[in-house]
């Protein structure tokens, strides 16, 4: 379950052309954005897409040390460092241990790829 953890972030205000769940990250323009509602498709909603620290689904059998880049798996629905066929997401914000199912990032598109 994403949950984002900082008090502040940046986001937008848009009508995506799909109905949205919170918090469930999805692709926009190909950045990975969070949106902070449900709603309808073309209903407004806010999208998070920079965040210091968001707690996120990691890929299973993977250990993560801060800093490390980190992508969003849009098939497996979930965060990983494995960076083939998936979409730069951010860094890694926090240690998780490779049994952990869940890990803190840093959401940002701004990660020199």
């Amino acid at each position: 379950m994403t949950e984002i953890l900082s008090p502040g972030y940046t986001a937008f205000k848009d009508a995506h052309s799909g109905a949205t769940t919170a918090k469930t990250p999805l692709l926009i323009n190909s950045i990975l954005v969070i949106p902070l509602n449900d709603a309808d498709a073309d209903e407004d909603n806010v999208f998070v897409y920079e965040c210091p620290r968001v707690k996120v689904d990691k890929a299973g059998s993977q250990a993560w040390t801060p800093l490390t880049k980190i992508y969003w798996d849009d098939t497996a629905k979930n965060f990983t460092t494995t960076s083939t066929d998936n979409t730069l997401a951010g860094v890694v914000a926090e240690d998780a241990a490779s049994a952990d199912t869940e890990g803190e990032i840093h959401l940002t598109p701004f990660v020199n790829a």
